[in-house]
């Protein structure tokens, strides 16, 4: 049995989005990383390379099919969104991570 994950819980509730779409302008951060599965349910891919993009951060992609796929057991994806985390080093730029 999978263990319950609190954030999937926004997978159930369809809000309509609050806003328009714009671009962010902040200034004085480091790079962004941003980290999105090609399948996923809630988030279409589109937005996240979009979202990426905007900022000129970082993409990591899993090609899986689940909404979240950080710190779920997907090593390709944990290890540098960790470094990036602890050390502030983006990960490689165009990384894709195949389904465990």
């Amino acid at each position: 049995m999978r263990p319950y994950r609190p954030f999937e819980a926004c997978a159930f509730g369809p809000v309509p989005p609050t806003s328009r779409p714009h671009i962010p302008t902040v200034t004085g951060l480091p790079k962004l990383v941003v980290v999105s599965s090609t399948g996923d349910p809630v988030a279409p891919y589109q937005s996240a390379t979009n979202l990426a993009r905007a900022p000129g951060a970082t993409l990591v992609t899993y090609e899986g099919i689940q909404h979240g796929s950080f710190l779920d057991g997907v090593t390709c994806v944990d290890e540098p969104v960790l470094n990036y985390l602890l050390e502030l080093t983006p990960p490689q730029e165009g990384l894709r991570c195949p389904t465990r």
